[in-house]
């Protein structure tokens, strides 16, 4: 797997490569107060909501030189941590998610392809930066998801996964596991 050349942390590897996940203590508390600060200084543009009424992504809003300004904010304040966990990835994009309290939940799905995934491996590292859990916000994952599919994945379409709807149902009553540490 390309997991055990590319992670520089131990204690990652059998979880990426068993589980296709990992749980870390990626960010101090000053890192998070650092980008809590960074998202009240960059706020979502009206256009940063996606197909879903509820959900706004700081790459969705058409005004690039915004998307350009988030990134670049994320990835200077994350790389070195991200390059010593990582060493030889390349971090692609950096984006805020916000998700208003109350809203329904996002359907089941697999985050879209960046990288061709049959010679490369891709990784999401999502930080939430206020407490979560099963009713505010904790992501949710199907272990071993990672190895379903490697074909291209579209950017989101947040109607739920391309799988059919028995499966996506016993996945959700069986093998969902709620990631709120």
């Amino acid at each position: 797997m390309f997991y055990s050349q590319s992670v520089n942390n131990l204690s990652l590897k059998p979880g990426l490569e068993r589980k296709g996940y990992t749980v870390s203590n990626f960010l101090n508390r000053e890192e998070v107060q650092h980008l809590l600060k960074l998202y009240q200084e960059t706020p979502f543009p009206e256009d940063a909501v996606t197909d879903s009424p509820y959900l706004y992504r700081s790459d969705s809003s058409s005004q690039r030189q915004y998307r350009e300004q988030v990134t670049q904010k994320l990835k200077s304040s994350l790389n070195s941590k991200i390059e010593t966990l990582f060493p030889d990835y390349k971090i692609v994009n950096c984006i805020f998610i916000y998700k208003p309290q109350n809203s329904p939940p996002i359907p089941l799905h697999q985050d879209p392809s960046i990288v061709d995934e049959t010679r490369h491996q891709s990784l999401t590292i999502w930080c939430p930066l206020i407490d979560v859990d099963e009713q505010q916000g904790c992501l949710q994952v199907v272990e071993k998801s990672h190895l379903i599919t490697s074909s291209p994945r579209p950017h989101f379409v947040y109607t739920g996964s391309n799988c059919d709807p028995q499966t996506v149902s016993l996945m959700q009553q069986h093998y969902l596991t709620s990631l709120n540490q």
